[in-house]
């Protein structure tokens, strides 16, 4: 059966988008693409049926698979049973016009969740049984735990998905002009750097970190700044189970100072903090170890200074890291409170940046920043 066949003999749901206007096959066609395109945040061909996407994805695999296990791998391609539960589920769940916006913005949290859970179920089975299905427009997709993982934490924990992706963009932002320096973007980041702070902690605390370790580290590292000096780490760290709000404060109050001795003595301010602090919490998120060697080059003469070679980087999963973040995701899931109350200061503070930098670059660089509506879209 293809989608064609089936979709026709689906009288419930071509009744309801009649009513709004999708009719013939392609408008159909367009209903179901809308939405996954913001699901899975890929393109599919408006030209092609889905069984060719499918067809094309699996004559890709071939080709990879032969590289990598030097076999060919034969497998079929239909609108079975798994396709037809999806298709069903994305109709039932995403019905009008407003569900486009909510998807686009990653806004699941107002879907119902044994809604979001059955979808996950579909998808997974179908990642399991269809191995050129619509993910592989991404490549290697099913192979890769961590791109599986996210649409996971899209769908079940989407403050941590949205704050994760809006990082990487001010990080991006921020270092397209490190030379803005004036007294306005220096406030702004000292007051975001806080927020971030507060962040960070407890993103550790989710991981598993004790607190009061933590201000341990904090205090000694000031000690460092202040006097010059290593002092050595106190033995035996008070076990405590309640977490009081002047504990909080008391860390917040530690995160300022710190912040205000790293820049008197190393000169490192608030901008390189925030873009160290970005890539620290990217690190917390992520699964993998970074691991660096060097490959020798064959057929080249060392010429008395050793033997040449390049620098390879590797990715390697990290069952620690894994945990961590598993961790730090099912925490997210029992209390999204304080996320919420970050994403907004994330939001208001990315906005303010990605003004700032356009007004820079037309008044610095004598060209039109992108057009974009007029409106500031960047940022979700």
């Amino acid at each position: 059966m293809t989608f064609a066949e089936w979709i026709r003999e689906q009288k419930d749901i071509c009744d309801k988008l009649k009513e709004q206007n999708y009719e013939d096959q392609m408008e159909l066609r367009k209903f179901f693409n809308d939405r996954i395109k913001r699901i899975f945040e890929i393109d599919l061909p408006k030209n092609k049926s889905y069984e060719r996407i499918w067809g094309d994805n699996r004559d890709k695999n071939k080709r990879m698979y032969k590289a990598l296990y030097g076999e060919l791998k034969e497998d079929d391609i239909k609108f079975g049973e798994g396709e037809q539960r999806f298709f069903r589920a994305i109709f039932e769940m995403f019905p009008q016009s407003e569900d486009i916006n909510n998807l686009r913005n990653n806004k699941w949290e107002l879907y119902d969740l044994q809604q979001r859970e059955k979808l996950w179920n579909i998808i997974e089975d179908m990642l399991e049984v269809n191995d050129s299905w619509f993910v592989k427009e991404l490549g290697w997709w099913g192979r890769h735990w961590d791109v599986e993982n996210y649409l996971m934490e899209k769908i079940f924990v989407p403050h941590l998905y949205r704050i994760r992706k809006n990082l990487s963009k001010l990080k991006e932002e921020i270092d397209l002009y490190p030379e803005i320096k004036d007294e306005e973007y220096i406030n702004k980041a000292i007051s975001f750097e806080q927020s971030l702070d507060r962040y960070l902690s407890i993103l550790f605390e989710r991981a598993g970190e004790n607190i009061f370790e933590r201000i341990n580290t904090k205090i000694r590292k000031l000690q460092q700044l202040i006097y010059g000096i290593n002092i050595q780490s106190i033995e035996g760290v008070v076990e405590k189970n309640e977490i009081t709000q002047e504990d909080v404060n008391f860390e917040a109050a530690i995160d300022r100072y710190l912040n205000l001795w790293d820049m008197r003595r190393n000169e490192n301010d608030c901008i390189n903090r925030i873009l160290n602090k970005i890539e620290e919490i990217e690190n917390i998120w992520s699964i993998y170890e970074v691991k660096t060697t060097y490959v020798p080059i064959k057929g080249l003469s060392d010429e008395g200074e050793g033997i040449p070679s390049y620098e390879k980087i590797e990715f390697v999963e990290n069952k620690k890291f894994e945990e961590r973040y598993k961790k730090i995701v099912k925490e997210t899931e029992l209390n999204c409170e304080e996320d919420e109350i970050f994403e907004k200061k994330l939001k208001g503070y990315a906005n303010f940046v990605h003004r700032k930098i356009n007004k820079y670059y037309k008044e610095n660089v004598f060209r039109e920043p992108k057009n974009d509506g007029g409106k500031i879209n960047f940022w979700e």
